[in-house]
């Protein structure tokens, strides 16, 4: 009730979504990137259902002594386990990426951009000093007027993992990522005995690009039960309410940044229960589907004769949730290892599983169908970053330190936009 509330003001009030890409300007972005011929053409001249890959990407910003040490200006971020999703940003023009993993090849605070365009990679933030564990060196840290542990620049000290707990607040110009994991008990012990640090829940994170700085959420108000963690944790922000959600297979809570307030959605009238199977999956990636009003989830079940997909759908309109495909015909997703994401050209969602094989899933017909690119398959090891760009309508992986694009879908000159359908933003102006 309260969602559909809130989906029903955005849209009397002209609040709906008016397209990610409909601003044709970049306000103040920098540094100015600028195209590389040879990616313009590959990505200009693909076809339905093909894919490419692109040069060696470049890279550039604030490459710092750590970062040069761990030859981060040579690599770019690298590809993070429990860190796979990268997050487009529709006033930038440009996908964000941040986050941290199992230390391999290394547990960092640092935020990265990613310019499709000029094929290149910018460091907003270079890295804080740091050790080989979820926390940055003792002399580089200190506790504020909060009691929140930081590093001496702000960023975040304890660095917990990802998964596809990141997204954009397009309102607040912020990048979200809940640092879901916070320090062992052995170094909370520590923490508060040597630096006076007190625990905030939840460990909410927003990165300024605009600014390049790191700020702590804190003080937040809860309207019903606290948000409580706990696996296929997402974080996605929704437009048309103008709030970012946070779902868990324990729950379902909305987050309005401008009133630092939480609210229990509370789907299904509440009758929601841990791991119900018409929520999404114990594990999973998800999207939002703007023309939709909806979320996908992706996941896997167990079951007794082995792990099956599963394919969740939640309506923003019902506030309910609900299992629409299950099966061993439907792949299986995994927030750590399968690159996910909506398609607003070809109003599909696309899936790359851990062995490789692409996928289409139709929301209409609640159906999986196997893709075979006319083009070279995403290369190299699992760990990966990937996001759909609707500005080149394609869709990118970074994987081993290459990067490759496929298009499901070309757009029909004059066509809208699917996520500009509701205040009529022509694609042509992109």
């Amino acid at each position: 009730k309260i969602v559909a509330s809130l989906l029903a003001v955005a849209m009397l009030t002209g609040g709906a979504f008016a397209g990610e890409g409909g601003n044709d300007e970049k306000s103040d972005v920098k540094p100015v990137l600028a195209p590389d011929p040879e990616v313009l053409k590959i990505i200009e001249s693909l076809g339905e259902g093909c894919s490419a890959l692109l040069p060696r990407f470049k890279v550039t910003g604030d490459l710092n002594a750590v970062a040069k040490r761990l030859k981060l200006d040579k690599t770019g971020p690298c590809a993070r386990d429990y860190c796979i999703k990268m997050v487009w940003m529709p006033d930038r023009k440009r996908a964000i990426y941040c986050g941290a993993n199992h230390w391999y090849p290394h547990r960092l605070n640092d935020v990265w951009e990613y310019d499709l365009p000029g094929n290149t990679w910018v460091c907003l933030y270079g890295p804080d000093k740091n050790k080989k564990t979820n926390r940055s060196d003792w002399d580089d840290v200190a506790v504020d007027e909060n009691g929140i542990f930081r590093t001496k620049r702000g960023g975040p000290a304890s660095i917990g993992h990802t998964w596809w707990q990141l997204t954009y607040d397009s309102e607040k110009k912020a990048v979200m990522w809940l640092c879901a994991w916070g320090p062992d008990p052995a170094f909370s012990k520590t923490l508060r005995g040597k630096m006076g640090a007190k625990p905030h829940w939840p460990p909410l994170w927003l990165f300024y690009p605009y600014d390049r700085k790191w700020e702590p959420v804190v003080g937040s108000k809860f309207e019903g039960r606290k948000p409580k963690y706990i696996n296929a944790s997402a974080l996605e922000y929704i437009p048309d309410i103008k709030a970012t959600v946070w779902t868990t297979v324990g729950g379902m809570w909305s987050y309005d940044s401008k009133g630092n307030t939480w609210t229990d959605l509370k789907p299904n009238d509440g009758g929601l229960k841990h791991r119900d199977p018409r929520s999404h999956a114990y594990e999973a990636v998800m999207a939002y589907l703007p023309s939709r009003k909806i979320l996908v989830s992706a996941g896997f079940s167990r079951t007794k004769t082995g792990a099956v997909g599963r394919t969740n759908v939640y309506s923003f309109k019902t506030n309910t949730w609900k299992k629409v495909a299950e099966g061993k015909d439907v792949p299986m997703g995994y927030d750590s290892k399968t690159p996910f994401a909506y398609d607003s050209v070809a109003d599909v969602c696309l899936m790359c599983d851990k062995d490789k094989q692409l996928w289409a899933f139709d929301v209409d017909k609640a159906e999986w169908s196997k893709i075979i690119p006319k083009g070279p398959p995403p290369t190299g090891h699992l760990k990966s970053m990937s996001y759909y760009d609707p500005q080149r309508n394609v869709w990118v992986i970074h994987r081993s330190g290459k990067v490759w694009v496929y298009r499901h879908k070309r757009r029909v000159p004059g066509a809208l936009n699917r996520e500009a359908h509701v205040s009529g933003v022509d694609s042509k102006r992109r």
